[in-house]
């Protein structure tokens, strides 16, 4: 069944179990959803969608019951299944079956983070209620120089795009995807990304990401087979005997067979800037700089105002009930 065809029987389904009382619980959990920075199932926030709020009302009654519940969920592990149907399987972080549907889970859009993010403030809210929850402060941004001061010592960089002319449906998964393969390249090359993120803004796009190490050793080491596998070790043999990286030819330790080699790149800077326009990334991101180009930050490039609200909300680490 498409979406469209579902559509006027989720229509009937609400109108039919949810009560007027219902409707004022749905704008209750609607307003704090917004608040939280949990509602929408579109691709830039993924979250929670209109009709999963009225299902959740349907299912609990009332907005306090579904926090009360809601507290108590795992990310991963919670079904819920209002008519108690035989329904497909579904691996996503929440699933709720769809009454009109079973074949579907109307809570797939919704993410980890946004429902580890909901779970937290239901416990936060039960614990200690207030109107911030449902109407946040605006973020109040650092200093520049606080920024500075306070990300001192970060091994940070970043890549900035040219934002793609798409609607935001196609935008930020490509903009999710290529952030997770820089993630994937960096650390095939031997660079540990300990965080990774990306900010969206008017015509610019960036992806930053924490390394361990900006700038690595020299050399590596290799691991290779065990002794014991002999078809292995001539392979690994004929493969780096005669190689050029080679520092310290193939030799055996404990057992097994390794070699020192000489590193491509070290600086992960330089990596980027050779291998990013070599890089699989989405169709219109690809586009995008292969037409216009891109730029590899080091922090002290990336503490700018564009930034700024960013780099607060990074290092306060507060909810949007806290500010």
């Amino acid at each position: 069944m498409s979406a469209v065809d579902r559509t006027p029987f989720h229509t009937d389904y609400v109108k039919k179990h949810l009560t007027m009382g219902g409707r004022e619980q749905v704008r209750l959990l609607k307003q704090f959803l917004k608040g939280v920075g949990c509602y929408g199932a579109e691709a830039e926030v993924e979250g929670f969608s209109g009709y999963l709020c009225e299902l959740l009302i349907i299912k609990y009654g009332s907005f306090k019951r579904l926090l009360k519940a809601a507290k108590d969920w795992r990310v991963g592990k919670t079904v819920i299944n209002i008519r108690g149907v035989k329904a497909a399987e579904f691996f996503d972080p929440l699933v709720v079956i769809d009454p009109v549907d079973p074949n579907r889970n109307v809570a797939s859009a919704l993410s980890n983070e946004k429902l580890s993010l909901f779970i937290h403030a239901c416990r936060e809210y039960l614990h200690k209620p207030s109107i911030t929850f449902f109407f946040p402060k605006s973020v109040k941004p650092l200093s520049l120089n606080e920024i500075k001061t306070r990300l001192s010592g970060e091994n940070i960089v970043g890549i900035k795009i040219m934002k793609p002319d798409i609607i935001s449906e196609n935008l930020y998964p490509q903009v999710r995807k290529s952030l997770r393969r820089r993630k994937a390249s960096c650390e095939k090359e031997g660079f540990e990304i300990v965080d990774y993120k990306f900010v969206v803004k008017k015509d610019k796009v960036y992806l930053l990401m924490k390394a361990k190490e900006l700038v690595l050793p020299e050399t590596f080491i290799h691991e290779g087979p065990p002794d014991k596998k002999r078809e292995h070790v001539k392979s690994f043999m004929e493969r780096w005997s005669r190689d050029d990286d080679v520092v310290r030819k193939p030799y055996l330790k404990n057992g097994r067979w390794y070699v020192e080699v000489k590193r491509k790149f070290r600086d992960i800077k330089d990596f980027l800037e050779h291998e990013l326009p070599r890089m699989s990334l989405g169709k219109e991101i690809q586009s995008t700089i292969k037409k216009y180009g891109f730029s590899v930050l080091q922090l002290n490039e990336l503490i700018t105002e564009d930034l700024q609200e960013f780099w607060t909300e990074y290092l306060e680490k507060k909810p949007p009930w806290e500010r």
